[in-house]
């Protein structure tokens, strides 16, 4: 059902966003979790290196969770900053196909 759905956004004709207000709340709700819990992890991965060099410590580390967490949030974070770029610019610009969801 999955790829059934995906193959047809995809080949939708994408509607022109009027009013991305709501995607933009979605976004930054997103952002503010996310972050927090990049926080939480990043206190506590700097807290068990002391003065190790980051990549160092990251290397040597032994507590794979926090490892995951960090790199699982950093990667959330950098993906709804290119959803709200694409959403911007696709209203900027009027050309909804640079916006990250199929509609508006």
């Amino acid at each position: 059902m999955s790829i059934y759905e995906g193959i047809r956004h995809i080949r939708a004709i994408p509607r022109r966003c009027t009013d991305p207000t709501w995607n933009y709340a979605v976004l930054g709700a997103a952002f503010v979790f996310e972050g927090s819990s990049f926080g939480i992890a990043r206190r506590q991965f700097r807290g068990g290196r002391g003065s190790t060099p980051f990549w160092k410590a990251l290397r040597l580390s032994k507590d794979p969770t926090t490892d995951t967490v960090l790199a699982e949030d950093s990667a959330a974070l950098i993906g709804l900053l290119i959803a709200a770029a694409g959403i911007a610019l696709s209203h900027r610009y009027a050309m909804p196909e640079l916006a990250a969801p199929p509609r508006c």
